[in-house]
């Protein structure tokens, strides 16, 4: 759900709030063992940091979701 919330949220410019929905996302996708979707979030939370100029942190989180499988 808080994907979806992140992902019209940088539809409507707004990347702060959807980093705020995508690292909701992640947070209970990581609490819910085998839960699916947590490399999108991860994919997500990267692109939105990178649109900001923020590489490093969005190396951070490419980089977690490298280690997950599809």
């Amino acid at each position: 759900m808080f994907i979806k919330v992140g992902a019209v949220y940088n539809k409507l410019g707004q990347p702060a709030q959807a980093l705020d929905a995508y690292e909701k996302a992640l947070s209970i996708a990581r609490s819910i063992e085998g839960a699916m979707g947590e490399k999108a979030i991860l994919m997500s939370l990267a692109k939105t940091y990178e649109k900001l100029g923020q590489k490093a942190k969005a190396q951070t989180y490419y980089k977690q979701a490298a280690t997950l499988e599809t």
